[in-house]
């Protein structure tokens, strides 16, 4: 039988413990496990935030200009950060394309510019990306709509009212909403200050310049990780546009040359294989003449016309290759014999 001392001590641990509920005292809850508070850099943890003191300059952040840190600029928002679960908040749909060229952070800010420099605030983007091809990619793929390329550097362009600029795993986006002339040197000026200090290099990948240099459009290499031109299968291409003479005129009229490696000859002639058969099928195609092959191109070559252009295709070894948009039989026929000799 339990002793008259162990039941008034029982007792007295309930009243106890009621006492404490009473009063509101909850239990405290365990510590997280894993790390605390959102530190740019961790994207493993899905974010999006407002980070303050000395951690709101790391990950992609790291090349945001403090305040004062270049003449002129006063940090007024920011820095905010957004993963890849978040980016959705801020890209209005389009968040998926830069998921799929392995995107892991953004980090954005607002500055107030000096009284006369700009009408309007500044704002930048920085994009880390898992590695250098995921950023020269979103950049080439964004490049159709630069204005201005032959005074800047080839990993940056002037937009309609932005600069775009890649460097390394980097890709940058400085705006405004002011168009005139002063504000396009200004965010000119304000890209080329925080590209410097983004880390890496804006040097092309070794496939890149297996690709033709002569007529090569300044700044128009490029990377495409999914399917393109319609075709399955046709991805991870190395890119570049060019203009052999006056009949390419405008950026929207350049040839495109591309090539990409499929790790063997025979995984090349299946892809090549694929494509031939789907163009067999198209009516645009088989009422333009259907495939014509181009002798001594490659292993095997051949080219095409739709109701847009000429088209070209080729394998050498295990790389497949070709060229879009051509104008005129000839400039197919040399431009992908060129391209086929570099490879």
């Amino acid at each position: 039988m339990m002793s008259r001392n162990l039941i008034f001590f029982v007792l007295a641990s309930l009243l106890l413990s009621a006492a404490a509920c009473g009063k509101g005292e909850a239990p405290k809850e365990p510590a997280p496990q894993g790390g605390g508070e959102f530190v740019p850099g961790q994207t493993d943890k899905p974010a999006s935030a407002v980070v303050a003191g000395d951690d709101a300059f790391k990950g992609a952040g790291v090349a945001l200009p403090r305040s004062g840190e270049v003449a002129g600029y006063t940090l007024t928002e920011g820095p905010e950060y957004f993963t890849k679960d978040k980016l959705f908040e801020v890209m209005d749909g389009a968040s998926d394309g830069y998921i799929a060229y392995g995107f892991l952070e953004l980090a954005k800010a607002v500055y107030k510019p000096a009284e006369g420099k700009l009408a309007e605030d500044v704002n930048v983007e920085i994009f880390k990306f898992d590695k250098k091809l995921g950023a020269l990619g979103k950049f080439a793929e964004e490049r159709s709509g630069c204005l201005k390329t032959d005074t800047l550097p080839a990993n940056m362009c002037l937009r309609a009212s932005d600069v775009l600029a890649w460097r390394g795993d980097f890709l940058l986006k400085v705006q405004t909403f002011d168009d005139s002339p002063a504000a396009e040197a200004a965010i000119t000026e304000l890209a080329q200050a925080i590209e410097k200090k983004l880390a890496g290099d804006a040097a092309l990948p070794e496939a890149l310049g297996k690709l033709p240099t002569a007529h090569r459009v300044q700044g128009s290499e490029g990377y495409k990780i999914r399917d393109s031109y319609g075709f399955t299968g046709l991805k991870e291409l190395f890119t570049a546009s060019y203009k052999p003479s006056e009949d390419y005129k405008e950026d929207a009229e350049a040839i495109t040359l591309f090539a990409v490696d499929k790790g063997s000859a025979a995984e090349a002639s299946k892809l090549l294989g694929e494509i031939k058969a789907t163009l067999e099928k198209d009516a645009s195609v088989t009422e333009k003449g259907g495939l014509k092959a181009l002798e001594g191109v490659g292993d095997q070559a051949f080219a095409y016309t739709d109701a847009l252009a000429t088209h070209t295709f080729g394998i050498k070894g295990g790389v497949v290759f070709g060229g879009r948009d051509f104008k005129k039989d000839e400039d197919a026929k040399q431009l992908t014999q060129t391209l086929a000799s570099g490879l």
